[in-house]
């Protein structure tokens, strides 16, 4: 996978080669042209979906980055709203690009049997679903939107040092840029 991404083969891209190649296929085989439109659009639309659900992944990590990470502290009282469920959050772009499989299963059963019942069911899913995937994370960006600012954040944190009384706390600036951060950290502890 590694090879083929740096020949520019993305994910993304063998997904869409994967789908054009269905389609060439189902065009050879003298399907009918509006069981081809229809493919062609829900494919269309589910890429489509998939670059929002992206948009609005990016729009929810950003709006969640706090100017602080704490460990051990409990910032609840700071009122940042729980994270999105994983389902939807860890590595979407494979759920989502997946959801392509009801799509293609659906016109190859259509090509078999030479019925188009079956790409019917299978695009209407496929759409569907992409929808339900898009509609839940919109409803966790809109949680995410009442996130603490960026000074509230530093208050809640002040507030349980104040509280704790440490006697000494780690500053620790390049931890983002650094891998063996948490080594450094150990070494000074």
């Amino acid at each position: 996978m590694r090879r083929l991404a740096a020949l520019q083969l993305t994910r993304t891209m063998r997904f869409a080669v994967r789908t054009v190649m269905l389609l060439a296929l189902a065009e050879r085989l003298d399907a009918p042209g509006a069981v081809l439109v229809a493919a062609l659009a829900v494919f269309a639309a589910h890429f489509t979906l998939v670059v929002l659900f992206t948009a609005v992944h990016h729009a929810i990590r950003r709006r969640r980055t706090l100017p602080v990470v704490v460990r051990n502290l409990d910032m609840s009282g700071a009122g940042i709203p729980q994270s999105p469920p994983a389902l939807l959050y860890r590595r979407f772009l494979r759920k989502l690009l997946h959801l392509d499989l009801p799509a293609h299963a659906g016109l190859l059963a259509a090509l078999a049997a030479g019925t188009w019942q079956p790409a019917g069911i299978g695009f209407a899913l496929t759409a569907g679903l992409a929808v339900a995937a898009v509609m839940a994370l919109l409803g966790q960006l809109r949680r995410a939107r009442r996130m603490p600012s960026g000074d509230e954040v530093i208050a809640e944190v002040n507030r349980q040092l104040a509280g704790y009384r440490p006697e000494v706390a780690l500053y620790f600036s390049f931890a983002a840029v650094s891998r063996d951060f948490m080594y450094q950290v150990n070494m000074w502890i």
